[in-house]
């Protein structure tokens, strides 16, 4: 073999080389592609969202369909976590809470309920949380919205007061008013 032939050998499995490499890049980027699709169709019938840049700020922090349907006691949760602990009786009433809403135990929501009872959750599922509201307040009324602020607040207020004041019923702490306060401000700030 003349070096001639070596070298143009040599040259087109560089070739070859480049091309495989180009093409495996193309397939993550299809890929890539289908599982933002995927996931967005998965949170759309999750939610019922139909804003694309609502359910791709969804995605991009990691939540996913069966994390979005926790996502409705998380305002509860981060009550309960103002004061920096949660107590046997907010504990009670958030779990009392969720059964409310279907979370039956061993289901996913539940997990990650019982991970957010023993440990604070991050803050990317609070920042998830509010995109949820707007993406669902698009599809209300003024009316509507006022109507879901106003429930979803007295709810949490609820946790507040299980274990506070006289016999658990009453005091909220400066730190739950705070985050009430913040829960309240998500519906003023849609967009």
């Amino acid at each position: 073999m003349s070096s001639n032939d070596s070298l143009s050998e040599r040259g087109h499995n560089m070739e070859e080389e480049f091309f495989r490499r180009e093409d495996a890049k193309l397939l993550e980027k299809l890929r890539a592609l289908k599982d933002a699709e995927t996931t967005r169709d998965t949170l759309a019938k999750a939610t019922g969202i139909t804003n694309k840049d609502v359910l791709d700020r969804l995605a991009t922090l990691k939540i996913g369909g069966e994390t979005a349907a926790a996502l409705s006691v998380l305002p509860f949760v981060e009550v309960a976590w103002a004061d920096g602990s949660i107590d046997a009786k907010e504990r009670a009433a958030l779990v009392a809470h969720a059964l409310t809403k279907g979370f039956m135990p061993g289901s996913r929501e539940n997990a990650l309920l019982e991970m957010w009872l023993d440990q604070r959750p991050a803050p990317r599922f609070f920042e998830a949380w509010t995109h949820l509201v707007h993406g669902l307040c698009e599809h209300l009324n003024s009316k509507e919205v006022a109507q879901l602020r106003t429930t979803l607040v007295d709810r949490a207020r609820s946790v507040a007061e299980a274990s506070g004041g006289v016999l658990g019923i009453g005091k909220v702490s400066s730190a739950e008013a705070a985050m009430l306060k913040k829960l309240e401000n998500v519906f003023d700030k849609r967009g």
